[in-house]
Formats: C-alpha cells, sequence, structure tokens
C-alpha cells in the first residue's frame, strides 16, 4: 500500500493502491471466474421473452403503417412530427437566410463601390436606374407568387385539405390553386 505523505499533515489520510499493487493483488485470487459469464437459465428466459416480444411488436408495427399506407392516410403521431418537424426546418431555413442575407448584402455594397470607382458618372447613372428598374420588376413579381402560395395554403389550412392524400398522388391541387399564368393580350 503506498504510503500517506507525511508533509500533509492537514489533510485526512488517503488509504489508495497503486495501479500495479491492485493488478498484483487481483492475480492472487484463485478460482475460475468462468461461472460469472455464464448466463443463469432465469436471465435467458427473460432474454427470449424480451426478444418475443419485441417481434410481435415490430410486426405488428409493420402492418398498421402498411395499412396506413394502404389507405394513404398519415397516423396521427407522425403527423405532429412531421409538423415540429416541418417548422424546425423552416426555423432552419430562416437562419440560413439570415446568414446569406448579410453575407450578399456585403457583396452588393463592394460591387456598388467597385462600379463607382470604374464607371463614369453617366455610367453608373444609367446601371443604377436600369438596376433599380430591373430589381423592382423582380420583386414585385417574387412578392406576388409569394402571396398567392401563401393565400393558397391559408386556404387549405382553413377548408381542412392538409394531410389529404389522394390513392397515387402524394398531395392534390384544385385548378384554383394551380400556379396562374398571365394572359398574354393578341394585338
Amino acid at each position: 500500500m503506498s504510503q500517506p505523505n507525511p508533509l500533509m499533515s492537514t489533510q485526512a489520510d488517503v488509504f489508495a493502491y497503486t495501479e500495479l499493487e491492485a493488478a498484483s493483488i487481483a492475480t492472487l485470487a484463485k478460482g475460475s471466474r468462468d461461472f460469472l459469464h455464464t448466463a443463469h437459465p432465469e436471465a435467458r428466459s427473460r432474454n427470449l421473452e424480451r426478444l418475443s416480444k419485441r417481434a410481435v411488436s415490430l410486426e405488428l408495427h409493420g402492418c398498421t403503417l402498411a395499412e396506413y399506407y394502404r389507405l394513404k392516410r398519415i397516423p396521427r403521431g407522425l403527423r405532429g412530427i412531421l409538423n415540429k418537424c416541418s417548422l424546425d426546418i423552416i426555423t432552419l431555413t430562416i437562419e440560413y437566410i439570415q446568414k446569406e442575407l448579410l453575407t450578399v448584402t456585403e457583396q452588393v455594397s463592394t460591387l456598388e463601390v467597385q462600379l463607382a470607382q470604374t464607371a463614369s458618372q453617366e455610367e453608373l447613372s444609367n446601371t443604377k436606374a436600369r438596376l433599380e428598374e430591373s430589381v423592382s420588376r423582380f420583386r414585385l413579381e417574387t412578392e406576388t407568387r409569394k402571396r398567392e402560395k401563401f393565400l393558397r395554403d391559408a386556404e387549405d389550412y382553413t377548408s381542412g385539405r392538409i394531410y389529404r392524400w389522394t390513392p397515387g398522388r402524394p398531395h392534390v391541387t384544385t385548378p384554383y390553386f394551380r400556379r396562374r399564368r398571365p394572359q398574354t393580350q393578341a394585338p
């Protein structure tokens, strides 16, 4: 056994073996230890029962999910998980967008400075006007498309058209919700 350090008299003496001493003492034990690693018959029967119940559970779970699939229904528990997962994906996407928006905004500023340094005042003015018109038109088109999709989804929720599968088609849209394309007028 290790001897306590006499200089540390303010602390209580700690009884401890070194690793080497403990290993040496453990080798002194006589007899076979194999009996410790042999499963007891009762442990085997408990294990058999546990595995048998697991097999029944897996079989019934598979059959139940197959019937849900055949009927094109989503189990209530899975709907909750999908809702949570969907909200998490939305949150993750918002987080990514905010980071990416900072990067893109910095790149826009850098390019604006470079353009201002290399272009004449007239070229810069024309480029900015053309760019503002193009970006403004893009914003209006994108806002319109996003608004239509948002209203379509809101209508789906208010009319209860969520989580309904039609056989052979995972999601159904009515003609009203299909993307309306602007009509070109004949000259």
